[in-house]
């Protein structure tokens, strides 16, 4: 994309491609430097060049005790390098960057290209606008208290696919976002959203945000973006940061939605620790995915939740699949799932959640789904797939709420009988999973709507949970198991003939099934086993010393 040569400022005036040189210790600015040979002093001489397309070498030398500043651009605002590709790497050693007022690159036309390499900036923030490729590699962004982001992306291009790579770089103490990416919204709303692919490697996030609490529009990645998006992180080191890592909101000024609208996270071989916000008021979460009507695809391997306020929190999701992740001492929920379905496009759609090979230690509420629909909304399934998981113990001094509890609510009951012939099926399997030593209900179902399920407990061990000489565990009488359908209330709403013709009843072909399962050593209780309205069957199972 560059041409490298030794061409001096004077001599490449004129040219397409600029291959410029930069350094504080052996430049001296002149109407001809920039080559190799007589590197420019300053960068603002260096880029007052006619040329569309730059690469920038800056010699770091001395630069850590005396970094480049933005000397020759206005103060008062960023400095504005309008370029149609620009790169700017270190040579000799890692070059430090400090302008008080930021730097805003910008590009005109297509194609545009953004490339640091190797670059450290203190106190700088970064805007980069209508780049459809921007990379950032081997940088380092420090102490950046005064700007809304360390990184601060706009993409506005219409019709047109944009990528961000971001490796083997380090953000340490920025007071608010460390990256924004924000697609401008069109007068009309009716452009066509394109792609936007995320590639974070190997990158660190150490003791970011101010700790004020103030989590809102903050986060180590602060996304708001319609279309289809694509994020994929692996390496990741996030630790006793005051912001989440990912925080993906929904822009609700667009009115025309597609089936492209969709949201891909992909997270390997991470690790998240002591991270927690610092005011009580705020509940802060690690990975926070909020939307509407986008589908949003989530899946995380092989990577490690510990000591943090609270893990996982999606609203309105389609699929979501954790494998090998341990969770530990998560003082809240480690994942928490809500799903609000009042959309009647949303007709035959399948939901699914599955987490196999999971470890859950000393968590308060380890996993929790919620899902509330409109009577208008029919023919979904939910799926959810736990196997061969193990949930540990309970968050130390704190009363512990469950292990999993699986709550399915159906609202506006005057549309009920619009959906007495559709009723959504959900399906349970927990698979070869041991809950043990546990301060409150291992697993809990409450379904309080029409619809049909099916839970299958396979294989599984609850054994020396709510111990009576544990002066921690919950007051009052407990419960290990809880299954509750309660369809009673709604059907008094509903018009009682209909309701006959359709001879609803909400456990009518439903079920709660364990098989070949354990039940040993759970003392304190005030019942092992409490059953609502419920079907439910033992089969080859034990119940041993409760």
């Amino acid at each position: 994309m560059f041409a490298v040569g030794n061409v001096g400022r004077g001599q490449h005036k004129e040219s397409l491609v600029s291959t410029i040189y930069v350094s504080l210790a052996n430049g001296q600015d002149s109407n001809s430097c920039g080559g190799k040979s007589n590197p420019c002093k300053t960068l603002h001489l260096a880029l007052n060049t006619s040329s569309r397309d730059v690469h920038v070498y800056m010699d770091g030398h001395g630069t850590r005790k005396q970094p480049y500043q933005c000397q020759g651009f206005p103060r008062d605002r960023p400095a504005e390098l309008l370029f149609r590709s620009i790169a700017l790497e270190s040579i000799n050693e890692e070059a430090f960057i400090s302008c008080l007022s930021g730097v805003h690159f910008k590009s005109p036309g297509l194609p545009s290209r953004l490339l640091l390499t190797n670059l450290t900036f203190s106190n700088t923030a970064l805007e980069m606008d209508n780049f459809l490729f921007i990379s950032v590699v081997n940088c380092k962004f420090l102490n950046n208290t005064k700007n809304p982001a360390a990184i601060q992306v706009h993409l506005s291009k219409e019709n047109q696919n944009s990528s961000i790579s971001i490796k083997e770089t380090f953000f340490r103490h920025i007071k608010q976002s460390c990256i924004r990416i924000h697609k401008r919204m069109h007068a009309s709303f009716n452009m066509t959203f394109p792609q936007l692919k995320i590639l974070v490697s190997n990158t660190q996030f150490d003791a970011n945000g101010n700790g004020d609490g103030l989590i809102g529009k903050r986060a180590a990645f602060y996304v708001t973006f319609n279309g289809h998006t694509h994020i994929h992180c692996e390496g990741i080191k996030f630790v006793k940061n005051h912001i989440p890592f990912l925080s993906f909101q929904q822009n609700t000024s667009r009115k025309n939605y597609r089936k492209e609208d969709s949201i891909s996270v992909f997270i390997r071989n991470s690790i998240f620790d002591q991270n927690h916000s610092l005011n009580p008021n705020f509940k802060m979460f690690v990975i926070v995915i909020n939307t509407k009507k986008q589908r949003v695809h989530l899946s995380i391997r092989n990577t490690i939740l510990t000591t943090n306020e609270n893990g996982i929190k999606l609203t309105d999701f389609e699929r979501l699949s954790f494998n090998n992740v341990t969770f530990h001492l998560t003082n809240g929920y480690s994942i928490e799932l809500q799903h609000d379905k009042q959309q009647p496009t949303l007709r035959k759609r399948v939901i699914s959640v599955a987490i196999k090979q999971c470890s859950f230690e000393n968590n308060f509420e380890s996993f929790s789904l919620k899902m509330r629909y409109s009577g208008q909304v029919s023919n979904w399934m939910l799926n959810v797939l736990i196997q061969k998981t193990n949930f540990y113990g309970s968050y130390p001094n704190k009363n512990f709420a469950a292990a999993i509890r699986i709550i399915l609510l159906q609202n506006k009951e005057k549309a009920l009988s619009q959906s007495l012939l559709h009723k959504p099926k959900i399906s349970v399997i927990i698979k070869e999973v041991k809950i043990r030593e546990i301060l409150g209900t291992a697993l809990s179902l409450h379904f309080k709507s029409l619809s049909k399920y099916d839970v299958q407990v396979k294989r599984c061990l609850f054994s020396h949970s709510n111990n009576a000489e544990n002066k921690h565990r919950e007051s009052g009488p407990t419960v290990l198991l809880n299954f509750v359908a309660d369809s009673s209330t709604l059907l008094k709403k509903t018009n009682k003939k209909r309701a006959q013709s359709h001879n609803i009843n909400s456990t009518k072909n439903s079920r709660v099934v364990f098989s070949n399962t354990k039940l040993e050593n759970n003392t304190g209780l005030g019942s092992v086993v409490l059953i609502n309205n419920t079907d439910v069957t033992f089969v080859n199972s034990r119940f041993y010393e409760n």
